[in-house]
This record gives structure tokens, C-alpha cells and sequence, in this order.
């Protein structure tokens, strides 16, 4: 049985602290992660970016200071059939997108009766699932169009609460109740 659930957004303004930004001012990656428990990461991902060609997009020294805990695939969700029960209890999926790069997931957040959320970052905003834009950086463009059509299916469900991009600026901080 799932528990009721409720999210907090802090959306994609949330100003950066001093401590966030590099002493050049730029923003420091280390420390969006420094303090993470756990690091999820499937482990397609991780083999996409450890050759030498992926090091630009995903510089070690972003992350490298965390743990990261890989996983494998083990559910059939998703476009490609591909999805990993984070907890066990089917209350948080996390759904393979690739095309982006490889291994990227959205996470889906389904409550006791069916309704859920979905966090996705295979396309910048509600814009680019509604007009199924995809982004210039692919690592398989026909991937990224099949998986932002899977978005889109899921956004339209008529079950789901909400439907946020990781990088819409135009997503304000607020509350989910599931």
C-alpha cells in the first residue's frame, strides 16, 4: 500500500547561495551533490559516460565526490520497456528515456490510487512535450523523440497530477498532494 504523498517543488528559480557558485562566480556543480545520501544512477548512464568522447557532458568532477549506487533495469515500463522500482513497492518508478543521453530516467510518483507525477528532464519545458521539441544534445535523436512522445502520453493521462520538466523556467515553487 502505497502512503499519501506530498511534494515540495522548489522549482528552477531557486536563487543559487554564494556557496553554490565557483570563485569565478560560475555555479558549482559539487555542490548540488556534495551532501547526497544516495545517488541513483542507472548504470547505462554510467557506461555512457565513462567513454572518452561523453567527458565534456560528463565531467567526473562534478559528481565524483559521491558514491554513485548503479542499478540495473529490472521493471518493463517506460517506451523502451525499462524501469527500476526504487522502492520496491511501486510508489516510485524510475522509467528509462534515453536519446538525451543514455540511462537517463523520469521518475514517476504514483499514489494508492493510481494518480501520479512525473519529473523528467528529456525535454526543457511543458513546451517542448506539448510540440514534441527535442533538445539540440542527443546521443540518439530517435530515442529522444520516441521517449518525449512517451512524455507526453504520460502528461495527458488524465491520472496525472503534474508534469514538470527539470529545466522549465517557467515552473514555480509549489505543493503536490498525491
Amino acid at each position: 500500500m502505497f502512503l499519501p504523498a506530498r511534494l515540495v517543488l522548489n522549482g528552477s528559480r531557486q536563487r543559487l547561495r554564494p556557496s553554490e557558485r565557483s570563485p569565478t562566480g560560475e555555479f558549482d556543480k559539487k555542490a548540488q551533490v556534495k551532501d547526497a545520501k544516495r545517488f541513483a544512477v542507472a548504470a547505462d548512464e554510467v557506461r555512457f559516460a565513462s567513454k572518452l568522447s561523453n567527458h565534456v557532458r560528463h565531467n567526473k568532477d562534478w559528481w565524483g565526490m559521491v558514491s554513485l549506487d548503479e542499478f540495473e533495469w529490472t521493471g518493463d515500463l517506460g517506451p523502451f520497456g525499462k524501469s527500476y522500482d526504487l522502492l520496491g513497492d511501486g510508489s516510485i518508478q524510475l522509467i528509462n528515456i534515453p536519446g538525451h543521453v543514455d540511462g537517463l530516467f523520469a521518475v514517476k510518483v504514483v499514489a494508492d490510487d493510481g494518480r501520479f507525477v512525473l519529473l523528467f528532464s528529456d525535454g526543457y519545458a511543458a513546451k517542448s512535450w506539448e510540440q514534441q521539441i527535442t533538445s539540440g544534445i542527443a546521443a540518439d535523436k530517435e530515442q529522444q523523440k520516441k521517449s518525449l512522445a512517451w512524455i507526453r502520453e504520460q502528461s495527458l493521462d488524465p491520472t496525472c497530477v503534474d508534469s514538470l520538466a527539470n529545466h522549465d523556467p517557467d515552473v514555480e515553487p509549489h505543493v503536490i498532494e498525491l
